[in-house]
């Protein structure tokens, strides 16, 4: 299983309609895998919500982080999209889920 954490060059939300332009390199020091696929992998999608699935979470979380504590308030979408455009060397049309997370009125407590 690859894990990488990218570094986006370009991702946006427009109405209806979310792209993504980035290259997944695990010799950048922001970026790691547990696989070694040797060279980077570019991304290049643009997503169009396609009603399959949709979900939203809102709620109020907590986090310990350095001796303190804090609250906040977290609202996630997810929802269903199809995608169109390149993957690595594969080129076309993908399905998935596309998620957005929103924190806000982050406060310490402790």
């Amino acid at each position: 299983m690859t894990k990488l954490r990218p570094q986006p060059e370009n991702v946006e939300r427009a109405a209806d309609e979310s792209r993504i332009n980035a290259t997944l390199d695990p010799s950048s020091f922001d970026c790691y895998s547990t696989d070694n696929f040797g060279s980077a992998v570019t991304v290049d999608l643009v997503g169009k919500f396609d009603g399959s699935y949709r979900n939203s979470i809102t709620g109020i979380g907590k986090q310990a982080s350095g001796g303190a504590t804090y609250q906040y308030k977290a609202k996630i979408d997810e929802f269903g999209e199809t995608f169109t455009g390149r993957f690595g060397v594969q080129t076309g049309t993908f399905t998935g889920q596309a998620s957005t997370v929103r924190y806000t009125n982050r406060q310490r407590v402790q």
